[in-house]
């Protein structure tokens, strides 16, 4: 039986975080809202079997250490900061 084996695009947590503001970029952009939801960029993240959960995780910890990201209280909606927007 051959083990089922995923690659990971994104094991640097500064990979996955700039990855993760690609994506809300993106949502926001085409929703035309100032947040993005967190389930949407979790599933475009993962999708394909691009990434792991870890990896999402790693990311958005990174982010938001970093300042790039804010997520509301509900922890539903991701916001961009202005350093965000540059990185």
């Amino acid at each position: 039986m051959i083990p089922f084996k995923q690659d990971d695009l994104f094991t640097d947590p500064e990979d996955a975080a700039r990855e993760l503001i690609r994506l809300v970029k993106i949502e926001m952009e085409e929703k035309e809202r100032p947040f993005a939801y967190t389930g949407t960029i979790n599933n475009a993240f993962r999708a394909g079997g691009r990434s792991t959960v870890e990896s999402y995780r790693a990311g958005r910890i990174y982010a938001t250490e970093k300042g790039w990201l804010v997520i509301d209280l509900s922890g539903t909606r991701v916001t961009l900061t202005p350093e965000g927007e540059e990185a």
